[in-house]
């Protein structure tokens, strides 16, 4: 995570927390207002009187991502109503932000909906090592490489918020 600085004019990726099931109508908002945000969303099927309707639920309970000024931030709690509330670095005490690289990762990590997972065999890399995708769906997508039952894996995660691992083949990393 990196801190924010006294740059007021300065737009960071703020993690903030909505009450339960509440991800959507903040979004529905912060769209009508025009500050950039993200919830990674997935399609599900639900049964409403016997009928079909595909809906969208948030992936990650009650947090959303939004991009905006420290000074906005705030308004938008306190001018504009939003019930939501952001989030601490447990560490240092001051406002959690993602850093706009990693945050860009993530969210192209969330757009693919099916990756095609292959088996990974990563002889030539060390778990821990930090790793580049360099081809496919997630090019340019850095990471940590980790096991997880066996398997080789990349980790992409915002720390104290969520993690996502992805399979890729072999040929499709390097080391950074």
């Amino acid at each position: 995570m990196q801190q924010i600085d006294n740059e007021q004019n300065t737009e960071f990726w703020f993690v903030a927390r909505t009450r339960a099931n509440q991800e959507l109508a903040v979004k529905k908002k912060l769209e009508i207002i025009g500050i950039e945000h993200f919830i990674p969303v997935r399609s599900e099927v639900r049964i409403y009187g016997g009928r079909k309707r595909m809906v969208q639920k948030a992936v990650l309970a009650n947090i959303i991502f939004v991009r905006t000024t420290k000074d906005q931030a705030y308004l938008l709690i306190n001018e504009n109503g939003l019930k939501l509330s952001f989030m601490i670095d447990k560490c240092t005490h001051k406002t959690m932000i993602v850093p706009e690289k990693q945050m860009h990762d993530f969210m192209r990590v969330c757009a693919v909906a099916d990756t095609g997972i292959v088996q990974v065999s990563t002889e030539t890399f060390a778990k821990g090592d930090r790793v580049q995708i360099i081809e496919g769906d997630f090019c340019g997508v850095e990471g940590e490489l980790i096991r997880i039952s066996g398997k080789t894996q990349v980790l992409i995660q915002i720390c104290g918020v969520v993690a996502i691992t992805v399979q890729v083949p072999k040929k499709s990393l390097k080391k950074v």
